[in-house]
């Protein structure tokens, strides 16, 4: 076992990944499509496979990459499908893995893989933060056991690089830890009397990666446009005023901080005590999201339950600390370094569910790193690992083992079996719906009012409102087979099948 590790590691990510499918089965059949974001990140995906458009550097588009890549072998509604499963069940196995190479110790690891596989921060419809914590695992196995040096540090400088393509926010984790290199770096050359040449080429070529791939002018305004919609979410709560917070939000700021606000530091010179107000509001926010995130998903708020959780973690915690055996001010350094840009969003966006999900499996970790402190070793405990694990598969419940209604899947499908079998064609809609952006890979999505050449499949929503404006030929004698359906999530659509000659 001593001599090959990684084995031990990889018998007991493949257990809590067998153990995690089985726990999971039947989830694609439990959850509708999102409709959000998700849907977002895989219309991008297509519109670029298709060659209309690029994929801006501040909206992950290695996400978008992986589901244009996954819609190649299965349609883009299934490949929502395999990414919901694939990111519920694989990220907890690898973090079982890096709780064993940290800590070899086999039954902490596999706890802290399996209370993070059967938790609430490892459900939902939004992915996109669970997709970011496989990238960051892989990047946490090469995390060292030993005292870290400057390229330990640069390793991760880099794997924080790589989870920045799918969540901006990460270069905060990438700069921070560069910062720490730098560091490491300095202590080293003090200690050597010089400057090694390949530290200080790599220190700066990391760093010049890192900042000149930061995307700190996004044109979208991205993290403005999520400040200030969930500011009006606040907002709205607070004035009980009728307004849509995610269309007016720009409104809503000007009449809160004034014309010409457009960043946070103008914000806070503006009104700092409003601003105070809204980070106040959401760090209480995120104390209860993060007991949300500790509980069972079948149990979905058990207060007793998390609250416990967290006191037994400061015990264990405090136990290896008096024992010599808590974790290192290097790894708190470094756990400080990956879950900085979750916290930080969710203090100064909001505490939204995907912001949670690293630094809450780094607080497994941490816990793996506790109870490895004060766990008892020997022959007779080698068993507890397999039992730890049993235990907790078999005391949480499976919570998707009915299947549940999913108008908009079902949706996508109809509408997805009325277009014609190749070719893409052009969907006219007055406003956005979810089912078009899952169907990017076949339509075109146009505004009225269209040109005469145009002849689009499917006209949504019908009848047409009134106050919408014409959208051109369709109501012309060339075309033919025209009908009205009703789809599944409640919708109508007028779908023609073939244009007349």
């Amino acid at each position: 076992m001593a001599r090959r590790p990684w084995l031990v590691g990889l018998g007991l990510a493949l257990l809590v990944g067998a153990l995690g499918a089985w726990w999971a089965w039947g989830l694609p059949t439990a959850l509708d499509l999102n409709p959000d974001d998700e849907a977002l990140y895989i219309a991008r995906g297509l519109r670029w496979a298709a060659g209309e458009g690029g994929l801006p550097r501040a909206w992950g588009p290695l996400y978008s990459l992986w589901y244009a890549g996954l819609s190649r072998l299965v349609p883009p509604e299934e490949a929502y499908d395999v990414t919901l499963a694939l990111t519920t069940w694989l990220p907890p196995a690898l973090l079982a893995w890096v709780a064993w190479r940290q800590t070899q110790r086999a039954a902490p690891a596999l706890l802290a893989g399996m209370a993070f596989l059967v938790s609430t921060a490892n459900a939902g419809a939004w992915r996109v933060g669970h997709f970011a914590l496989l990238l960051a695992l892989a990047g946490w196995l090469a995390w060292p056991q030993r005292a870290p040096g400057p390229f330990a540090w640069l390793g991760q400088a880099l794997a924080a690089w790589a989870v920045s393509w799918v969540r901006p926010e990460f270069a905060l984790s990438a700069a921070a830890l560069v910062a720490v290199a730098a560091g490491s770096a300095w202590q080293a050359a003090r200690r050597a009397g010089r400057w090694p040449r390949r530290v200080a080429l790599a220190l700066v070529a990391v760093a010049a990666l890192v900042l000149l791939t930061y995307p700190e002018r996004d044109p979208q305004g991205r993290a403005w446009a999520a400040f200030g919609q969930h500011f009006a979410v606040r907002w709205k709560a607070r004035t009980h005023a009728a307004f849509n917070p995610y269309h007016d939000w720009p409104q809503v700021l000007e009449e809160a901080f004034g014309p010409g606000v457009h960043s946070w530091l103008a914000a806070w010179r503006a009104r700092p005590a409003l601003m105070l107000w809204f980070v106040a509001r959401n760090g209480l926010g995120w104390g209860k999201s993060v007991l949300q995130g500790l509980t069972p998903y079948p149990w979905r708020v058990h207060w007793p339950w998390a609250i416990g959780a967290l006191l037994l973690a400061a015990a264990v915690l405090v136990g290896a600390q008096r024992r010599g055996r808590a974790p290192t001010l290097a790894w708190w350094v470094w756990a400080g370094a990956w879950a900085l840009p979750g916290i930080a969003a969710a203090w100064l966006v909001y505490p939204r569910p995907h912001y949670r999900v690293v630094p809450l499996a780094l607080g497994w970790l941490a816990l793996a790193h506790g109870l490895a402190g004060v766990w008892p070793g020997g022959r007779a405990w080698r068993g507890s690992a397999l039992a730890a694990a049993l235990l907790v598969a078999l005391v949480v419940p499976r919570p998707y083992r009915q299947p549940q209604p999913r108008p908009l899947y079902a949706t996508v499908r109809a509408l997805r079996a009325a277009l014609p079998p190749a070719g893409r064609g052009v969907a006219v809609a007055a406003h956005g719906h979810a089912a078009l952006l899952y169907l990017a890979d076949r339509l075109q999505v146009r505004q009225p009012p269209l040109e005469a050449a145009v002849q689009p499949w499917l006209v949504y929503p019908w009848p047409w409102p009134a106050e919408a404006p014409p959208f051109g030929p369709l109501g012309e004698p060339a075309w033919v087979g025209c009908t009205p359906r009703a789809m599944p999530d409640g919708s109508t659509w007028l779908v023609c099948l073939r244009p007349g000659p």
